[in-house]
């Protein structure tokens, strides 16, 4: 996943200061995205992966969403982790990458946490609402039912519905397919 390109070009994978938390001090970096990308998967510290997450925000792209989404998919990562990365997924979604980070999400979602599709009723006024949407025009998604057995998988599935309520355009209004999906998960 990591664009080997910048591997070749760059003898410094990432920068990391003060990792031990021993200096009172505010330390902000500021590194290219391959650089915020490698720290995200070769750096094992929390911490870390969570500085890289919030650092990808600022770098919006087809690249940086399916590293966002890598890391949400990723179970041996820790749920903070997983979380903040589709919260970051949902902010790099924008009109100029046509909508993909929440595609992304919406992928995601659909393959980990739904049994299957339901064909849509024609006749019910509340599947017409559902068929508009562009990622499941064969039907409705059936979500399968919280398992709180696991702690883990239930905050990254929370965490990934509330990324989805946050998807919103420049002009701060939420797109239909996200208000499809949330309308879904209520069924």
């Amino acid at each position: 996943m990591l664009d080997e390109d910048y591997l070749c070009d760059s003898p410094i994978l990432w920068i990391r200061a003060d990792p031990e938390f021993q200096w009172i001090a505010m330390i902000n970096i500021v590194q290219a995205d391959h650089h915020w990308r490698h720290q995200l998967f070769q750096d094992h510290d929390c911490i870390a992966q969570i500085k890289a997450v919030h650092a990808l925000r600022q770098y919006p792209s087809k690249l940086t969403g399916l590293s966002l989404l890598r890391c949400v998919a990723d179970r041996r990562k820790f749920h903070a982790v997983r979380t903040e990365a589709a919260a970051a997924l949902a902010a790099c979604t924008t009109t100029e990458l046509s909508w993909l980070g929440g595609k992304y999400l919406f992928f995601y979602f659909i393959k980990r946490y739904c049994l299957g599709v339901v064909p849509a009723d024609p006749n019910s006024s509340e599947d017409k609402i559902m068929t508009g949407f562009t990622l499941w025009a064969d039907g409705i998604p059936i979500v399968k039912p919280t398992a709180f057995q696991s702690g883990t998988e239930y905050f990254v599935q929370k965490g990934s519905s509330v990324a989805v309520a946050h998807m919103r355009d420049p002009f701060g209004v939420a797109h239909i397919d996200a208000i499809r999906f949330l309308l879904c998960l209520l069924r």
